[in-house]
C-alpha cells in the first residue's frame, strides 16, 4: 500500500485526493438524511377510571407520563397486577396540536445537538444539526450523514444467516461505537438492525442514536423510542421513555446477534402483546407466553407467577438460557466465543450484564483488535497529547502503482453548509418526499396513535391499541410507514427519513477541487483589513451563509459556490498545519486568507487559530485552575448568567449555564491577583462558548487571549483612567468623522459615559445579539485593538439622522436603545472604511515616559486639558504620508514665512468669528457661510499682513477645504480653540499636529521651506 500524507483537518466525511494528475471522489456511499420528529407531548397516556384495581402499582408497562413533576424515573417496586391489567389501565388522551412559539423544551434539544454534533467516531454516523422546523414549531429537524445498506437491508435480500466473519466484524464494530458513547453518557436506546448502516468500505455506521438523547431520555416526545423486539427487561417494566441504563443497549445488541445469526427475530410477533410476554418469560417474569422446548416456539398460558419476586427472578437466568439452548438450529454451530458473547448480551438483571467497554475486551474480538487502526486504545489517547498526533486514515487505501496526494475530506456538516449555499432548502425537500404538509401536529404522530377514537371509545389494551384498524393504515405501506421488512409492526417509531441528494454538490466539489489554485488567486495579496468579498457573512435570519451569496460583490451563485468549496479545502489544510504541525508558521496564512471571510462552519476553529490558540496549551492551562473552590465572583457568576444571551438556544439551557459558569470562574480565578472581574464579560465569553460548546478549555483559552487583547487594561481592579482615555479617543473620533452629530450630542449633554461604556468594556457583544457579534468580530479579531472606536462611530452615524431630528436627550437615549438592530454588515463596512482614511496616530497615544523637554509634544497632557479638545491629535508621519491633507498654519505670519510645510495655507486667527454676515449654503453636512467671491485657494503661503486685522476671524475664508483633512499647525499650548471653532462649524476631519512646528522641524526638517529672507515673503 502506497504511504501518503494526511493533509485534512478533518477524520471522516467524503474523501478527495488527487490520482495520476485527476482528483478522485470516495464518498463510501455516503448520504445525507433528515429525520423530522415531534418533540412536545401531544399525547399522554393516562390511568383511565377502571385503572383504580390497580393504582398501586409504581412500575406499569409501557407507559407515559406528561407532566413535569413525573420526569424522575419511575421505581422498579414490584406490581401485583398482570402485565395485561396494567397495559388495559392506561389510555391516551387527545391533545388539540397547536402549534406554540419556540420555548425552553427546544432550547434544550438544541443544546444538547451541539454536544452530539462534537462526536466523532468512525462507527458512527455524524450527527450534523438539529434545527426547528419552519412549519411546525413543534417539530425537529435531525440532520445526519446516512448510507444506503443497513443490516436490515442484508438480510431482507437473501442474506439470511451472516457468516461467521462478518458477525464478528460488525459486532466489533457496534460495540466499539457503544463504547464511544456511553463513555460520554449517552444512551443509544433505538439499537437495531434498520438502525446499523454499512458504508461501501463494508464498515458499520450506527444511526438514530441521537433521539434518545436529545428528547432527555423520552420526556420531551410522546412516544416510546426503540424496536420492541429489542427492549431489555428494565425497559419494558419501566415506562413509555425506558431504561437510561447503557446497559439495555447491551441488550439489545445480544439481540441484534441473534437476528444475525438467525435471519430473524426469534421472538417476534405480530401481536406487540405477545412480544412483551415472551421477553417477560425469558426474563422470569410472570408473562402468558411460554417457550416450549419441545416444540421450539412459544406458547400462550395463564400467567400464574405474581411479580413481587421480580428481582430475585432476574438474577435467574434458567428461562433465557434454556431458550438459548434449545434453538432450532442449536446455538452450538456458531463459535464458542460468539455464544458466550450473546449469552453475556441478553443477561436478564442489568446489574449482572457487562457492559460494552467490558464485552471489548472479550476473547472473541482478540485476533480482530490486532488488525484496527481505530482500536479503542488508540482513539482515545490523552487529551493533552491526540491534537500533535496525525490521525491515521487508513480507511483509504492506495491501488497498487497509484500514488494518492492532497489528501482532503469534507465532512457532514461541511456538505450540509454547501448544500445550503447551493440554494438547498429542507422545507421543499420534506415536501417533495411526502414528510410535511399543513395537517396538525397532532396528526403526524408516531404510528401506533389512534387520532380519531377518544380516551372513553379507546381499545383497553395496549395490544390492540397498537393494531387498531388506524394504526394498521398507517403502517401498511401508507405515507408515514416504517421500513421496517418484518410482519409484525413491533416499531413504535416511524423511522422514515427524507433524503437529501448530494450527487451533483459532490462533483462540483470534485471540479472546484481541481481548480481550487485557480479560484483562489483572487485572495493573494490581502495586506489591508477589507473583506474583497464580501462572502463571508451568514445571514442573520438564516446563520448558514445562504444569503451572503446574493452579495453585491459575489459572481454569481455557481462561481461563488465554487469559491467557497476551494476557501474550506484551503482553510483545512492551513487549519491541518497550524494544529498538528507548526502553529506559528500556519497562523498568518490563516489570517490572511480569513481577510477575504470566514465561511460559517469553521468559524470556532479560525477564530481560536487568529488568537493563537493551541488545543494542547488550552487543556493544560484550563486543568490546572482548581475549580472546586468557591470563587469571589460565583455569586455575582450566578446573578448574570441567567441574564446573558437567554435568547440563545445554547445560553438558555442549562448546559450552557454551566458551562459558561465554569470558564467565568476560570477566569476568574486565574486573574485573582492582577485582574478583576466586571460586569460583561459574561457576554465576552458568550460567542467562544458557543463556538467551542462542550470544548471549555477551548473556549477559555479564547476568552483569555480575546481579553488579554483587547480589555486587559478594563478589567482591573481601576479602570477609570483606561475608561476615560476610551471614551475621549471615541468622542473625537465622532467629532473627526460627523462634527454635526458630535456637537449635537454634546449639545443635549449626551456625554458617551451615559451609552457607550458597556460598548467597549464587552466589544459590543452586550449590544448586539450573537449573529451579528460574528460577523463584527470576524473583522475586529483581524484588525488592531482600535477597530472598535470606529464601529462605534459607524454605528452612531447610521442612526445620526434619527438623533439630529430629536432636539431632547430622553429621545436621544430612545434612539441609542435601538442601535442594536443596526444593518449590520453596512456598519463594518463604513468602520473600514473610515479606519482605512484615518490617521492612524489618532488612537495611538503620543506619550513618551521620560521625555526632554524639548520633546515637549511627547510629554503627557493632563486629561482636563485633553477633555476640552473636540478633535483628536495626530503625528507627523500622517501628514507626511497623506498629500490630500490640507494643511493651516495658525503661527504668526512672521514665524511661517521663515519656515513652513510645503502648500501649507497661513491663517491669521485672533478669537472667536463674526456672526454670519454672508449668505449661508446648505450641505448634507448643515449649513455655513458661503466664501466671499474674490477668494480665491492658494498653495503658496499668504503674505503677512503688516497690522492686525480688525475684524475678527471669518470662517467662510475655509469654506473651500471643507470635506478634506484639515490640519492645524500651532504654537505651542495653542490650537484647540481654533481647532474646536471647525468642528463646531461642522468641519470634518479636523485635527491638529502634535507638537505643530517644533515637531516638524525635529522629525521632517528636510521636507520643510525654509525662508531666510523674511521681508520679501519669498
Amino acid at each position: 500500500m502506497s504511504s501518503y500524507r494526511q493533509t485534512t483537518f478533518r477524520r471522516f466525511g467524503i474523501e478527495l485526493f488527487k490520482r495520476d494528475g485527476h482528483t478522485v471522489v470516495n464518498t463510501n456511499g455516503y448520504r445525507l438524511c433528515v429525520l423530522p420528529f415531534f418533540f412536545k407531548n401531544k399525547v399522554n397516556f393516562v390511568r383511565s377510571n377502571r385503572s383504580s384495581a390497580f393504582s398501586t402499582s409504581s412500575s406499569p408497562i409501557l407507559t407515559s407520563s406528561t407532566s413535569a413533576s413525573s420526569s424522575t424515573p419511575t421505581s422498579s417496586t414490584p406490581s401485583t397486577s398482570t402485565p395485561q391489567a396494567i397495559a388495559s389501565s392506561y389510555a391516551a388522551s387527545e391533545d388539540a396540536g397547536i402549534p406554540t412559539p419556540l420555548n425552553q423544551p427546544i432550547f434544550d434539544i438544541l443544546s444538547r445537538a451541539k454536544l452530539l454534533t462534537t462526536l466523532s467516531h468512525e462507527n458512527l454516523v455524524e450527527f450534523i444539526a438539529a434545527q426547528p422546523s419552519q412549519k411546525h414549531h413543534d417539530q425537529v429537524l435531525m440532520i445526519t450523514e446516512d448510507y444506503e445498506t443497513s443490516l436490515e437491508s442484508l438480510l431482507k435480500n437473501g442474506q439470511a444467516v451472516l457468516s461467521h466473519d462478518q458477525i464478528q466484524l460488525y459486532s466489533y464494530q457496534i460495540l466499539k461505537a457503544l463504547s464511544y458513547l456511553h463513555g460520554r453518557s449517552i444512551t443509544h436506546r433505538n439499537l437495531s438492525v434498520e438502525n446499523i448502516k454499512i458504508d461501501s468500505n463494508n464498515n458499520i455506521k450506527l444511526s438514530n442514536y441521537a433521539l434518545y438523547y436529545l428528547s432527555n431520555q423520552g420526556e420531551n416526545v410522546s412516544f416510546p423510542i426503540g424496536n420492541l423486539c429489542n427492549l431489555s427487561p428494565q425497559s419494558l417494566l419501566r415506562d413509555l421513555k425506558g431504561s437510561p441504563n447503557p446497559k439495555c443497549d447491551v441488550w439489545a445488541l445480544g439481540c441484534v446477534l441473534l437476528q444475525l445469526a438467525y435471519g430473524k427475530c426469534p421472538w417476534a410477533d405480530r401481536d406487540p402483546n405477545v412480544v412483551i410476554n415472551r421477553l417477560l418469560h425469558l426474563s422470569n417474569l410472570p408473562a402468558s407466553q411460554r417457550y416450549n422446548i419441545d416444540t421450539h416456539s412459544f406458547e400462550s398460558v395463564s400467567a400464574e407467577k405474581p411479580l413481587g419476586t421480580i428481582s430475585s427472578q432476574m438474577s435467574n437466568n434458567s428461562n433465557m438460557t434454556n431458550f438459548l439452548n434449545n434453538l432450532s438450529p442449536p446455538l452450538n454451530r456458531l463459535p464458542e466465543p460468539l455464544v458466550e458473547l450473546i449469552r453475556a448480551c441478553l443477561t436478564p438483571n442489568s446489574a449482572d450484564r457487562p457492559s460494552s467497554a467490558d464485552l471489548l475486551e472479550h476473547p472473541y474480538f482478540y485476533d480482530i483488535m490486532g488488525k484496527d487502526p481505530y482500536a479503542p486504545k488508540y482513539v482515545e489517547r490523552p487529551s493533552v497529547k491526540s491534537l500533535q498526533l496525525p490521525d491515521d486514515l487508513s480507511s483509504i487505501k492506495a491501488d497498487s502503482g497509484h500514488e494518492r496526494s492532497d489528501l482532503d475530506i469534507f465532512s457532514g456538516a461541511e456538505l450540509y453548509y454547501l448544500w445550503r449555499l447551493a440554494g438547498g432548502d429542507l422545507d421543499k425537500e420534506l415536501v417533495a418526499q411526502s414528510l410535511a404538509n399543513s395537517a396538525p401536529s397532532v396528526h403526524k404522530l408516531p404510528n401506533f396513535v389512534p387520532l380519531v377514537k377518544s380516551s372513553h371509545s379507546m381499545s383497553n389494551s395496549l395490544g390492540d391499541l397498537m393494531t387498531s384498524p388506524i394504526c394498521a393504515k398507517r403502517t401498511a405501506g401508507s405515507e408515514g410507514s416504517s421500513t421496517q421488512s418484518h410482519d409484525f409492526k413491533a416499531i413504535l417509531y416511524n423511522h422514515r427519513t427524507c433524503t437529501l441528494s448530494i450527487d451533483s454538490l459532490v462533483e462540483r466539489i470534485r471540479e472546484a477541487y481541481e481548480i481550487k489554485e485557480e479560484l483562489l488567486s483572487e485572495d493573494v495579496g490581502g495586506d489591508g483589513y477589507l473583506f474583497t468579498r464580501g462572502t463571508n457573512k451568514p445571514a442573520s435570519s438564516s446563520g448558514d451563509g445562504s444569503a451572503s451569496l446574493n452579495s453585491p460583490q459575489a459572481r454569481n451563485q455557481d462561481d461563488e459556490l465554487d469559491y467557497q468549496i476551494a476557501r474550506l479545502s484551503a482553510f483545512h489544510k492551513a487549519l491541518y498545519q497550524y494544529v498538528y504541525e507548526d502553529a506559528i508558521q500556519a497562523q498568518p496564512q490563516i489570517i490572511r486568507m480569513a481577510k477575504f471571510g470566514i465561511p460559517t462552519i469553521l468559524r470556532g476553529d479560525i477564530w481560536a487559530a487568529i488568537l493563537g490558540v493551541v488545543h494542547a496549551d488550552a487543556v493544560s492551562i484550563y486543568h490546572s485552575i482548581n475549580l472546586d473552590v468557591r470563587g469571589p465572583n460565583d455569586k455575582q457568576f450566578e446573578l448574570d448568567i441567567p441574564r446573558c444571551h437567554q435568547y440563545h438556544p445554547l445560553l438558555s439551557s442549562p448546559s450552557g449555564h454551566a458551562q459558561l459558569f465554569r470558564i467565568l470562574k476560570a477566569w476568574s480565578l486565574l486573574n485573582i491577583e492582577k485582574g478583576c472581574y466586571w460586569q460583561g464579560l459574561d457576554n465576552v465569553a458568550s460567542p467562544f462558548v458557543v463556538h467551542c460548546y462542550h470544548d471549555e478549555p477551548m473556549a477559555f483559552a479564547c476568552l483569555k487571549s480575546f481579553v488579554d487583547k483587547y480589555l486587559s487594561i478594563l478589567y482591573v481592579p481601576n479602570n477609570y483612567a483606561a475608561l476615560s482615555e476610551i471614551m475621549l479617543t471615541y468622542t473625537q473620533l465622532l467629532s473627526y468623522h460627523d462634527p454635526e452629530l458630535s456637537c449635537h450630542l454634546i449639545n443635549v449633554q449626551l456625554e458617551p459615559n451615559l451609552y457607550a461604556i458597556p460598548w467597549f468594556i464587552t466589544i459590543f457583544a452586550h449590544l448586539l445579539p450573537l449573529d451579528k457579534i460574528d460577523i463584527l468580530w470576524d473583522t475586529i479579531l483581524l484588525g488592531p485593538s482600535s477597530f472598535p472606536y470606529f464601529f462605534a462611530v459607524s454605528i452612531m452615524i447610521q442612526f445620526r439622522t434619527s438623533m439630529l431630528a430629536k432636539a431632547s436627550l430622553e429621545n436621544c437615549i430612545k434612539t441609542i436603545s435601538k442601535i442594536s438592530s443596526c444593518d449590520i454588515e453596512q456598519c463594518v463596512s463604513d468602520a473600514l472604511d473610515k479606519f482605512n482614511n484615518t490617521p492612524l496616530s489618532t488612537t495611538i497615544s503620543k506619550v513618551v515616559s521620560h521625555t526632554d523637554d524639548e520633546l515637549w509634544w511627547m510629554q503627557e497632557v493632563s486629561m482636563e486639558t485633553r477633555k476640552l479638545e473636540l478633535f483628536p491629535r495626530i503625528g507627523i508621519h500622517d501628514v507626511i504620508n497623506n498629500p490630500n491633507t490640507k494643511i493651516l498654519d495658525i503661527r504668526p505670519a512672521s514665524q511661517f514665512q521663515q519656515c513652513y510645510y510645503p502648500k501649507s495655507v497661513n491663517i491669521i486667527y485672533h478669537g472667536q468669528a463674526t456672526p454670519q454676515s454672508t449668505p449661508a449654503t446648505s450641505s448634507a453636512q448643515g449649513s455655513y457661510p458661503a466664501p466671499p467671491s474674490s477668494m480665491q485657494p492658494s498653495g503658496q503661503p499668504s503674505p503677512a499682513p503688516q497690522t492686525k486685522p480688525s475684524k475678527p476671524f471669518n470662517p467662510a475664508i475655509l469654506e473651500q477645504y471643507r470635506g478634506r483633512p484639515i490640519v492645524v499647525i500651532a504654537p505651542r499650548g495653542e490650537g484647540i480653540e481654533f481647532c474646536n471653532q471647525l468642528v463646531q462649524w461642522k468641519f470634518p476631519f479636523v485635527a491638529l499636529l502634535n507638537g505643530g512646528m517644533d515637531a516638524l522641524i525635529h522629525g521632517a526638517q528636510s521636507l520643510l521651506v525654509m525662508n531666510t529672507n523674511t521681508n520679501n515673503g519669498q
